[in-house]
């Protein structure tokens, strides 16, 4: 019997997750969303509507990113939610990604299509790792950070919970970046940053965030 997972989230990063949740062998319970794009899919309201319907689905996953502060923020409350109510979340990682064996994912995280996640990485809980992203050996990744497309994080590096980073981005080896951090697309970062700091390819200087 199939699985059957609930999106938080009806716009077009959906389309990405259930793809790889049917890779997954999950079926699509319907979406929970403020709105829903995705007509394929039964809509079935929103964060009230996912405990007054709790038997019509076995998990969820929050299926929309962190691609601003707004997003970040919005992602933090339905974690919250989630973890308040006990309600499980579905880890999914594509086939056509390469983990190590010894790689740790948390729950609720997903791994999209050619990502590859090398030796002893941690990755924590409802962290999103896209497309054609590199995570070196040992390094972690913090709770509900978005790694996004063609990123290069080295070998040992941390970056904390609640972070951006921009597509195309590379960190290097053994750096860390705080908590709460945006790192433009593109940016080259060759020293740690610290926590609530905003650096973008065209301004190198770390900037705090308000």
């Amino acid at each position: 019997m199939k699985k059957r997972l609930a999106l938080i989230g009806g716009g077009g990063f959906a389309k990405e997750i259930i793809e790889i949740a049917l890779l997954n062998g999950f079926e699509i319970a319907g979406i929970f969303a403020e709105q829903n794009n995705l007509s394929a899919y039964p809509y079935l309201g929103y964060l009230d509507e996912l405990l007054s319907k709790r038997e019509m689905y076995d998990y969820v996953h929050i299926a929309f990113g962190g691609i601003n502060h707004a997003g970040i923020a919005n992602r933090i409350k339905i974690i919250d939610f989630l973890e308040e109510h006990d309600i499980p979340s579905a880890t999914l990682v594509s086939p056509y990604a390469r983990i190590s064996v010894d790689v740790e994912i948390g729950e609720g995280s997903y791994v999209a299509h050619n990502a590859l996640i090398s030796c002893e990485a941690k990755i924590g809980a409802h962290v999103i790792i896209n497309t054609a992203s590199l995570i070196g050996h040992d390094a972690y990744i913090g709770k509900n950070t978005t790694v996004s497309p063609q990123v290069f994080i080295g070998g040992e590096c941390i970056i904390g919970e609640n972070s951006l980073i921009g597509v195309g981005t590379l960190i290097k080896q053994g750096l860390s970046v705080g908590e709460n951090c945006i790192v433009g697309m593109g940016t080259i970062v060759q020293r740690s940053l610290q926590s609530n700091m905003m650096i973008v390819h065209n301004h190198p200087k770390p900037v705090a965030l308000h």
